[in-house]
C-alpha cells in the first residue's frame, strides 16, 4: 500500500469513528448471507450496534425486524411461523409481526424497525 493510500484510509476510518451516533442508522446486507432468512418462515436474531434484533423472514417480498427482547421481563424471544408470532419462552408472552401484544403478562409492545427487502438485500433502519 503507497503512503497516499495509507493516508487516505487512516483519514476515512478517522472520520467514520467521528460521525455521531445518529449519523449512523442504516444498515443493509444480502439476505443469502443469513441462511435462515433465504426461506419464508425463517427468523434469526442478531446483535447490531448493542441491539438484538429479531428478522423474520414473513414472505417472499418481505422481513419484518424487531426488538428481539421481551419488554416483560427481559428474556430472548423466538418466532412461530404457524401462528406468526413472536414468542417469549419464560412467560408466555406473545407478540404480533407489527410489535403489538397478542397475549400477555407483557404490557408494553416490542419495539419495531423500518425493514425492507430489496433486490436480495435486507435494508434496515435504526
Amino acid at each position: 500500500m503507497t503512503r497516499r493510500a495509507f493516508a487516505a484510509a487512516a483519514s476515512a476510518a478517522v472520520f467514520l469513528a467521528a460521525l455521531p451516533e445518529a449519523e449512523a442508522r442504516k444498515l443493509a446486507f444480502r439476505i443469502s448471507r443469513v441462511k435462515k432468512l433465504t426461506r419464508v418462515g425463517g427468523f434469526v436474531i442478531l446483535n447490531i450496534k448493542g441491539r438484538k434484533i429479531l428478522f423474520v423472514r414473513d414472505s417472499a417480498e418481505s422481513v419484518r425486524a424487531l426488538d428481539a427482547i421481551c419488554t416483560h421481563k427481559h428474556w430472548l424471544v423466538s418466532y412461530e411461523h404457524k401462528s406468526r408470532h413472536v414468542v417469549c419462552p419464560k412467560h408466555g408472552s406473545r407478540y404480533a409481526l407489527d410489535g403489538s401484544i397478542k397475549k400477555g403478562p407483557s404490557e408494553k409492545p416490542l419495539g419495531v424497525y423500518r425493514c425492507r427487502l430489496v433486490k436480495g438485500r435486507v435494508l434496515l433502519d435504526l
